[in-house]
């Protein structure tokens, strides 16, 4: 294969597995004048596959990359690859076909496109925000926690954790938190969605069944200003939608707040629900696109609400992205392949976010769980760690690259939401369930 003389560098996770990366210890010269650098990639997995790699135009971060075993013409192969002289510089390399020996690589046609790198850092870590299915809000430079459960079917508590999104937090005395009378019941699986500086909440699982709350439409309001809850009753010629947990919700950022999907006393839903705050009206609108579903998400960006990913009682959803057109009131699909490398892999009790990267409009997709758990809401399936970026305008996914340093655990069943600030926006992710089936206690903000 290669001599031993090729020295390890670094580490980078590819397709969600550990891999290793070892470059050549020089550099040799085509006969163009372009600086090669060769190296392999060895797979931790099931046999030895060779990876080839070789940078013609290392300036012009165009990328050769093929697959195979000996000398084997290799199947096609998409994926990243960090350089050896810039490690937060990244690369898509998408190739139709090409032949490989040990020592040269013939390209035969392929398309370069630029990743996206983005850094986390964390924000928190205390027992007291240890929890799963509870809901994040963000409003300001602080996130605004309520709800969960420590343990499997037993809400945590109903007041709202507020935690200051600056410097890292390691005296849990710097956390504060409200206690209302006024405040909703314990709950877990609830949803909810900003308005202005108001946080809006609807339904959840509660009480000695570990029922859907049923509060005939009602919305609870959580005002960031004065620290107050108050429960808005829905108008009473309006039909309202029914008690659910692990459903989701969004709003349009003025006066309107979508419910979608989850799971009621059986089964699970297809529905999708208008409250206008200011009316205190509930409005039927058009269902989304089967299978119903528990633990999915919507975003609402530019007049149009996108959902994606769920559980549908047999296995978890991908590869659709399915968007609600508000003007007309009805619903179209994106279809993609959910393999991972063209786009993200099916999972449900994850996250979808809508904020801008560089000044486009985007969509964003993170974590989840890719396959439950034998034992039911009891036990913790196998968790995702990755972060997607869809481009609205040019309708591709990307897989977002971290810089080096600290990044958080996969997980399921956590909150997330988006960050506004001068800089640019940026994601919150709070809690969760790993896959030890421990609960999370940190948080974490990615910023673009």
């Amino acid at each position: 294969m290669f001599s031993p003389d090729f020295v390890l560098q670094r580490s980078l996770t590819l397709l969600h597995e550990k891999i290793w990366v070892i470059f050549a210890d020089k550099e040799t010269k085509d006969s163009t004048g372009f600086v090669i650098h060769e190296f392999a990639v060895d797979h931790q997995k099931q046999g030895l596959v060779l990876d080839c790699w070789r940078s013609l135009n290392p300036s012009s971060q165009t990328f050769h990359a093929c697959r195979g075993r000996g000398s084997a013409v290799p199947r096609v192969l998409t994926t990243k690859v960090l350089r050896e002289s810039s490690p937060t510089a990244a690369v898509s390399v998408d190739h139709s076909a090409c032949a490989v020996s040990r020592t040269n690589v013939q390209h035969l046609g392929g398309l370069t496109m630029t990743g996206i790198t983005a850094t986390w850092r964390k924000v928190a870590s205390s027992e007291i925000l240890k929890r799963s299915s509870q809901i994040v809000s963000v409003i300001g430079d602080k996130a605004l926690i309520f709800g969960g459960e420590l343990k499997p079917r037993e809400p945590r508590d109903n007041d709202v954790h507020v935690v200051s999104l600056g410097k890292y937090i390691n005296d849990s005395s710097l956390l504060s938190r409200t206690t209302s009378a006024q405040a909703p019941s314990p709950r877990v699986g609830s949803a909810s969605a900003v308005i202005q500086e108001k946080i809006y909440l609807f339904s959840g699982r509660g009480g000695l069944a570990m029922a859907p709350i049923e509060e005939t439409g009602s919305v609870w309001e959580f005002d960031s200003t004065s620290s107050a809850w108050s429960q808005i009753k829905p108008d009473e010629d309006s039909a309202y939608p029914a008690a659910r947990s692990y459903h989701c919700m969004a709003s349009d950022g003025v006066d309107t707040l979508f419910v979608h999907a989850g799971c009621p006393e059986t089964g699970r839903l297809s529905d999708l629900w208008a409250f206008e705050v200011s009316s205190r009206k509930w409005i039927q609108l058009a269902s989304a696109p089967e299978p119903p579903r528990g633990g999915t998400s919507i975003a609402f960006a530019n007049g149009l609400l996108y959902r994606m990913n769920g559980f549908d009682g047999k296995t978890e959803l991908g590869g659709n992205l399915d968007v609600y057109d508000c003007k007309s009131n009805t619903w179209s699909s994106v279809t993609f392949p959910a393999d991972d490398i063209s786009g993200p892999s099916p999972r449900s009790v994850s996250a979808l976010v809508a904020l801008n990267i560089r000044s486009r409009s985007s969509i964003i997709t993170l974590f989840g769980e890719r396959d439950p758990s034998s034992l039911g809401h009891q036990g913790a399936g196998k968790m995702a760690g990755d972060v997607w970026a869809y481009d609205i305008e040019s309708r591709k996914w990307r897989e977002v690259n971290f810089t080096e340093g600290h990044e958080p655990a996969a997980r399921g069943w956590f909150a997330a939401d988006v960050l506004k600030s001068l800089k640019g926006d940026g994601l919150v992710v709070h809690g969760g369930l790993g896959e030890n089936n421990e609960r999370l206690d940190d948080i974490w903000v990615l910023e673009f």
